[in-house]
Protein backbone atom coordinates (compact mmCIF):
# COMPACT_ATOMS: atom_id res chain seq x y z
CA UNK A 1 0.00 0.00 0.00
CA UNK A 2 1.28 3.37 -1.42
CA UNK A 3 1.37 5.94 1.78
CA UNK A 4 -0.01 8.78 -0.23
CA UNK A 5 -1.06 11.62 1.44
CA UNK A 6 -4.40 9.98 1.40
CA UNK A 7 -3.44 7.01 3.30
CA UNK A 8 -1.60 9.41 6.11
CA UNK A 9 -4.90 10.93 6.83
CA UNK A 10 -6.86 8.01 7.43
CA UNK A 11 -4.39 6.33 9.38
CA UNK A 12 -4.21 9.48 11.76
CA UNK A 13 -7.42 10.32 11.63
CA UNK A 14 -8.35 6.74 12.56
CA UNK A 15 -5.80 7.11 15.94
CA UNK A 16 -7.34 10.65 16.46
CA UNK A 17 -11.12 9.46 16.58
CA UNK A 18 -10.17 6.40 18.90
CA UNK A 19 -8.21 8.32 21.15
CA UNK A 20 -11.33 10.66 21.25
CA UNK A 21 -13.85 7.42 21.87
CA UNK A 22 -12.08 6.59 24.57
CA UNK A 23 -11.98 10.26 26.40
CA UNK A 24 -15.51 10.25 25.80
CA UNK A 25 -16.56 7.03 26.54
CA UNK A 26 -15.07 7.81 30.37
CA UNK A 27 -17.05 10.69 30.43
CA UNK A 28 -20.33 8.62 30.16
CA UNK A 29 -21.10 7.78 33.90
CA UNK A 30 -18.93 11.35 35.18
CA UNK A 31 -21.32 12.83 37.72
CA UNK A 32 -22.07 16.72 37.04
CA UNK A 33 -21.89 16.67 33.97
CA UNK A 34 -24.88 16.96 31.23
CA UNK A 35 -27.30 14.15 30.63
CA UNK A 36 -25.86 13.81 26.79
CA UNK A 37 -22.38 12.92 28.05
CA UNK A 38 -24.31 9.64 28.93
CA UNK A 39 -24.22 8.29 24.92
CA UNK A 40 -22.08 11.32 23.27
CA UNK A 41 -19.11 8.80 22.86
CA UNK A 42 -21.35 7.23 20.07
CA UNK A 43 -20.28 9.37 17.70
CA UNK A 44 -17.07 9.15 17.85
CA UNK A 45 -17.78 5.29 17.54
CA UNK A 46 -19.82 6.08 14.43
CA UNK A 47 -16.35 7.85 12.99
CA UNK A 48 -14.11 4.60 13.84
CA UNK A 49 -16.39 2.83 11.85
CA UNK A 50 -16.43 5.13 9.31
CA UNK A 51 -12.69 4.70 8.96
CA UNK A 52 -12.65 0.99 9.29
CA UNK A 53 -15.04 0.75 6.37
CA UNK A 54 -13.08 3.50 4.52
CA UNK A 55 -9.91 1.32 4.89
CA UNK A 56 -12.11 -1.67 3.82
CA UNK A 57 -13.41 -0.12 0.71
CA UNK A 58 -10.08 1.49 -0.34
CA UNK A 59 -7.26 -0.79 0.66
CA UNK A 60 -8.62 -4.39 0.55
CA UNK A 61 -9.22 -4.94 -2.57
CA UNK A 62 -12.61 -6.70 -2.91
CA UNK A 63 -16.14 -5.96 -4.73
CA UNK A 64 -18.44 -6.71 -1.77
CA UNK A 65 -20.90 -4.13 -2.40
CA UNK A 66 -21.97 -3.66 0.77
CA UNK A 67 -19.46 -1.31 2.23
CA UNK A 68 -20.80 1.43 0.61
CA UNK A 69 -24.54 0.70 2.13
CA UNK A 70 -22.88 0.40 5.39
CA UNK A 71 -21.66 4.12 4.91
CA UNK A 72 -24.92 5.56 3.76
CA UNK A 73 -26.01 3.50 7.32
CA UNK A 74 -23.66 5.14 9.25
CA UNK A 75 -24.31 8.18 8.30
CA UNK A 76 -28.02 8.03 8.80
CA UNK A 77 -27.70 6.73 12.88
CA UNK A 78 -25.07 9.36 13.32
CA UNK A 79 -27.37 12.06 11.52
CA UNK A 80 -30.25 10.68 14.57
CA UNK A 81 -27.59 10.50 17.18
CA UNK A 82 -26.49 14.12 16.64
CA UNK A 83 -29.97 15.54 16.17
CA UNK A 84 -30.91 13.86 19.43
CA UNK A 85 -27.89 15.44 20.86
CA UNK A 86 -29.31 19.14 20.09
CA UNK A 87 -32.61 17.88 21.37
CA UNK A 88 -31.26 16.84 24.74
CA UNK A 89 -29.08 20.44 24.98
CA UNK A 90 -32.28 22.83 23.48
CA UNK A 91 -34.96 21.48 24.88
CA UNK A 92 -34.64 23.59 27.96
CA UNK A 93 -35.44 26.91 25.34
CA UNK A 94 -38.11 24.98 23.81
CA UNK A 95 -38.17 22.56 20.62
CA UNK A 96 -39.39 25.78 18.74
CA UNK A 97 -40.69 25.85 14.78
CA UNK A 98 -37.11 26.34 13.56
CA UNK A 99 -35.37 23.15 15.04
CA UNK A 100 -38.72 21.38 13.99
CA UNK A 101 -39.05 23.12 10.76
CA UNK A 102 -35.00 22.21 9.88
CA UNK A 103 -35.24 18.39 10.69
CA UNK A 104 -38.56 17.78 8.88
CA UNK A 105 -37.68 18.94 6.13
CA UNK A 106 -34.12 17.66 6.27
CA UNK A 107 -35.97 14.16 6.89
CA UNK A 108 -37.93 14.34 4.00
CA UNK A 109 -35.28 15.57 1.76
CA UNK A 110 -33.04 12.63 2.72
CA UNK A 111 -35.95 10.06 2.13
CA UNK A 112 -36.19 11.23 -0.79
CA UNK A 113 -32.64 10.84 -2.15
CA UNK A 114 -32.66 7.34 -0.48
CA UNK A 115 -35.73 6.85 -2.69
CA UNK A 116 -33.99 7.72 -6.01
CA UNK A 117 -30.33 6.60 -5.32
CA UNK A 118 -28.94 3.44 -4.99
CA UNK A 119 -28.13 3.24 -1.36
CA UNK A 120 -25.31 0.45 -2.39
CA UNK A 121 -23.21 3.99 -3.93
CA UNK A 122 -22.34 7.13 -2.14
CA UNK A 123 -25.22 9.43 -1.72
CA UNK A 124 -23.29 12.91 -1.67
CA UNK A 125 -26.54 14.73 -1.56
CA UNK A 126 -27.61 13.05 1.33
CA UNK A 127 -24.57 13.72 3.35
CA UNK A 128 -24.76 17.71 2.21
CA UNK A 129 -28.06 18.08 3.15
CA UNK A 130 -27.28 16.17 7.02
CA UNK A 131 -24.29 18.37 7.22
CA UNK A 132 -26.35 21.47 6.27
CA UNK A 133 -29.05 20.32 9.49
CA UNK A 134 -26.40 19.95 12.11
CA UNK A 135 -24.47 23.49 11.17
CA UNK A 136 -28.19 24.93 11.37
CA UNK A 137 -28.43 23.25 14.77
CA UNK A 138 -24.98 24.51 15.77
CA UNK A 139 -25.85 28.42 15.11
CA UNK A 140 -29.06 28.22 16.51
CA UNK A 141 -27.14 26.95 20.08
CA UNK A 142 -24.86 29.49 19.50
CA UNK A 143 -28.23 32.05 18.99
CA UNK A 144 -29.61 30.77 22.32
CA UNK A 145 -26.09 30.29 24.22
CA UNK A 146 -25.24 33.95 23.62
CA UNK A 147 -29.16 35.64 23.86
CA UNK A 148 -29.36 33.52 26.71
CA UNK A 149 -26.12 33.67 29.03
CA UNK A 150 -24.17 36.25 27.25
CA UNK A 151 -21.11 36.52 30.11
CA UNK A 152 -20.63 32.48 29.33
CA UNK A 153 -16.97 31.37 29.70
CA UNK A 154 -17.11 29.56 26.77
CA UNK A 155 -13.21 28.21 26.72
CA UNK A 156 -13.99 26.28 30.01
CA UNK A 157 -17.53 24.83 28.43
CA UNK A 158 -17.21 21.21 26.82
CA UNK A 159 -20.30 21.69 25.34
CA UNK A 160 -19.49 24.78 23.45
CA UNK A 161 -16.44 22.70 22.39
CA UNK A 162 -18.29 20.03 20.76
CA UNK A 163 -20.89 21.85 18.87
CA UNK A 164 -17.43 23.98 17.76
CA UNK A 165 -16.19 21.15 16.08
CA UNK A 166 -19.60 19.98 15.18
CA UNK A 167 -20.17 23.80 13.16
CA UNK A 168 -16.61 24.21 11.44
CA UNK A 169 -16.66 20.40 10.09
CA UNK A 170 -20.72 20.49 8.68
CA UNK A 171 -20.60 24.11 7.22
CA UNK A 172 -17.24 23.47 5.08
CA UNK A 173 -18.27 19.81 4.22
CA UNK A 174 -21.86 21.49 2.66
CA UNK A 175 -20.20 22.68 -0.32
CA UNK A 176 -17.75 19.50 -0.73
CA UNK A 177 -20.43 17.04 -0.68
CA UNK A 178 -23.19 19.13 -2.68
CA UNK A 179 -19.99 19.12 -5.77
CA UNK A 180 -18.12 15.59 -4.50
CA UNK A 181 -19.82 13.76 -7.66
CA UNK A 182 -18.78 17.07 -10.30
CA UNK A 183 -15.61 16.64 -9.41
CA UNK A 184 -15.59 13.05 -9.56
CA UNK A 185 -16.76 13.16 -13.14
CA UNK A 186 -15.64 16.46 -14.23
CA UNK A 187 -11.58 15.66 -13.00
CA UNK A 188 -11.03 11.93 -12.63
CA UNK A 189 -10.16 10.01 -9.07
CA UNK A 190 -6.99 11.45 -8.92
CA UNK A 191 -8.26 14.78 -8.02
CA UNK A 192 -11.04 13.36 -6.42
CA UNK A 193 -8.60 11.69 -4.54
CA UNK A 194 -6.90 14.84 -3.17
CA UNK A 195 -10.32 15.85 -1.94
CA UNK A 196 -11.02 13.28 -0.27
CA UNK A 197 -8.26 13.34 1.49
CA UNK A 198 -9.10 17.29 2.29
CA UNK A 199 -12.57 16.21 3.19
CA UNK A 200 -11.19 13.39 6.16
CA UNK A 201 -8.84 16.49 7.52
CA UNK A 202 -11.88 18.84 7.75
CA UNK A 203 -13.65 16.02 9.69
CA UNK A 204 -10.71 14.54 12.17
CA UNK A 205 -10.96 18.04 12.75
CA UNK A 206 -13.57 18.30 14.86
CA UNK A 207 -12.20 15.32 17.22
CA UNK A 208 -10.03 17.28 18.16
CA UNK A 209 -12.59 19.65 19.76
CA UNK A 210 -14.39 16.83 21.06
CA UNK A 211 -11.06 16.07 22.95
CA UNK A 212 -10.64 19.89 23.83
CA UNK A 213 -14.20 19.30 25.43
CA UNK A 214 -13.23 16.06 27.30
CA UNK A 215 -10.29 18.33 29.06
CA UNK A 216 -12.84 20.85 29.97
CA UNK A 217 -15.11 18.13 31.07
CA UNK A 218 -12.17 17.08 33.56
CA UNK A 219 -10.72 20.16 34.91
CA UNK A 220 -13.82 22.31 35.30
CA UNK A 221 -16.57 20.25 35.84
CA UNK A 222 -17.93 23.08 38.33
CA UNK A 223 -18.02 25.37 35.25
CA UNK A 224 -20.70 22.41 33.06
CA UNK A 225 -22.39 22.65 36.35
CA UNK A 226 -22.45 27.00 36.61
CA UNK A 227 -23.41 26.64 32.99
CA UNK A 228 -26.66 24.33 33.90
CA UNK A 229 -27.64 26.83 36.41
CA UNK A 230 -27.43 29.89 34.84
CA UNK A 231 -29.02 28.94 31.61
CA UNK A 232 -31.97 27.37 34.10
CA UNK A 233 -31.09 23.75 32.12
CA UNK A 234 -32.03 20.65 34.07
CA UNK A 235 -29.79 17.94 32.95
Amino acid sequence: MMFDIRNIVVVFGTIVILVAFILLFKLRKKKGLPEYFKFFYCIPLIGLLFSANTIFIYYIKTNFSGTFLLQNFFSLVEFFLLNFFFYKLLKVYGINNFLKTIFFTGLGIIILLLSINNFYRPIYQLYAVYNLIIALSCIYYYYKLFTENPHINVLNNATFWIVTGLFISCSINVPQYAIQEYILNTYGPVISSKVFAAVNIIIMSKYFFFIKAYQCAVKFPEAQNQTANDNGIEF
